[in-house]
């Protein structure tokens, strides 16, 4: 998993999916390197064909937050 600035970024990286080996792992682990060493003054355009990944990160965070992240993925979500 990882994410990509642009040629010759300090910000690229590249990570080992730990665990299970599953293309929703490696989409919620790479918007997590992307959200973890993003500047906080940068706005972001995260890109992935998960439809699961968009709805978990931006529509049911606050509500999985409240409940101690417990669930599906809840190691790469916290």
């Amino acid at each position: 998993a990882g994410c990509y600035w642009g040629p010759g970024s300090q910000l690229n990286a590249v990570e080992r999916v730990h665990g299970k080996q599953a293309g929703i792992q490696a989409d919620l682990c790479s918007i997590a390197i992307t959200l973890y060493r993003s500047p906080l003054s940068k706005s972001l355009e995260i890109g992935t064909c998960s439809q699961y990944c968009v709805n978990t990160v931006v529509y049911h965070s606050v509500e999985n937050e409240m409940c101690g992240w417990k669930g599906k993925n809840e190691d790469l979500l916290q």
